[in-house]
């Protein structure tokens, strides 16, 4: 007996009927791209035109073209999100040691330092993540 996949359900939301396909945009960013060729664009830190000039003096089309530029694009946010994550999370893992340490006092000279000090040096640190996160 095979069921169809169209008639399946996730609790009481079903699976809508596109939601295995994939686009022309999927298929192209994972097959027509060289993941390594980006990659060292992005090490060595080109904008987009000297990556469109290249790609058009290798014989590329248009669409391939395009592709590139669209792959290079995602993996630049993917780095910056991935630095954001980790400048939020250090901000986080800050702001819960000077919230342990406000709240224990295990120094009292050093109290107004680590309550208004590192806790706002923590703000900040969570702030520039999400600002690198969401940009």
């Amino acid at each position: 007996m095979k069921k169809d996949i169209r008639n399946w359900t996730l609790g009481i939301c079903p699976i809508p009927p596109d939601f295995f396909y994939l686009t022309a945009n999927d298929f192209l960013m994972t097959q027509v791209t060289d993941p390594l060729m980006v990659k060292e664009w992005l090490h060595q830190k080109l904008d987009l035109k000297t990556i469109t000039d290249r790609l058009s003096a290798m014989g590329f089309d248009t669409e391939t073209i395009e592709a590139y530029v669209a792959a290079h694009k995602k993996l630049k946010r993917e780095r910056k999100q991935t630095t954001g994550f980790v400048v939020a999370a250090s901000g986080a893992l800050l702001g819960f040691i000077s919230c342990v340490l406000s709240l224990t006092n295990p120094i009292p000279s050093l109290y107004d330092f680590i309550l208004f000090g590192v806790t706002s040096v923590a703000i900040l640190l969570i702030v520039a993540g999400m600002y690198l996160i969401f940009e």
